[in-house]
């Protein structure tokens, strides 16, 4: 069985529970403080878009936090510097396949290096399952 990593492809479908949505920034933010900038940027590395049309999504403060959702916009716009993530300071705006792979590499990443709660590890288990 082939094991998914970061860069896979990612289930255009796949969109996680706002509650565990909000524990996985939260504790991205707690685990890895300002070096969280570099993980963005990794991720978004790995991204690839796909032919074809996806709702625009927006990720608030309530769920990101306020300190990881600048940093998001910085990781966005030093990838893509021409992009619009829209203008408020308490949204960023993103198409749902893209806030779809960084949801996935983050929390990958924050259960296998490092000891998540089981409700981040059962999110991950259910996107390995396609569920």
């Amino acid at each position: 069985m082939k094991t998914a990593r970061c860069g896979d492809e990612v289930d255009a479908r796949f969109e996680l529970d706002g509650d565990v949505e909000k524990l996985m920034w939260e504790m991205a933010w707690k685990v890895y403080g300002d070096s969280l900038s570099g993980i963005l940027r990794e991720a978004l590395s790995g991204y690839k878009r796909s032919a074809g049309f996806d709702e625009l999504t927006r990720l608030y403060c309530s769920t990101a936090g306020q300190e990881a959702l600048p940093i998001l916009r910085e990781a966005l716009l030093e990838c893509w510097p021409d992009g619009d993530f829209g203008r408020s300071e308490l949204c960023v705006e993103m198409r749902s396949r893209l806030r779809s792979h960084l949801s996935q590499c983050l929390l990958r990443r924050l259960v296998t290096k490092h000891a998540a709660p089981p409700i981040l590890r059962d999110a991950l288990f259910g996107v390995d399952l396609g569920a």
